[in-house]
């Protein structure tokens, strides 16, 4: 997540929040406040990453169970979505 807050704030010239817009940085001040992060290797990376895993708790969301339910009532009027590229059996 950190490198591509920095890949994608460097194409288009923008700037980093960390505190839900309160804040903002430039790239570079980004870059050096998580150096440290920033230079772990992919295995390393995703080593920290498998251990902060086992430490989350579930949080449900009731956004998805909204979608789901107008997902349903999109299919009951409209039948389900049929794709181009899906072969016919």
């Amino acid at each position: 997540m950190y490198i591509m807050a920095v890949e994608v704030a460097s194409a288009i010239d923008g700037q980093i929040s960390e505190d839900d817009k309160q804040t903002w940085m430039n790239v570079e001040t980004f870059k050096e406040l998580h150096k440290d992060v920033l230079s772990l290797s992919y295995d390393q990376a995703t080593d920290i990453s498998v251990e902060e895993l086992k430490s989350l708790k579930l949080v449900e969301d009731p956004l998805w169970d909204e979608e789901e339910r107008l997902r349903e009532e999109y299919i009951k009027i409209h039948g389900e979505r049929v794709y181009d590229d899906e072969e016919e059996d």
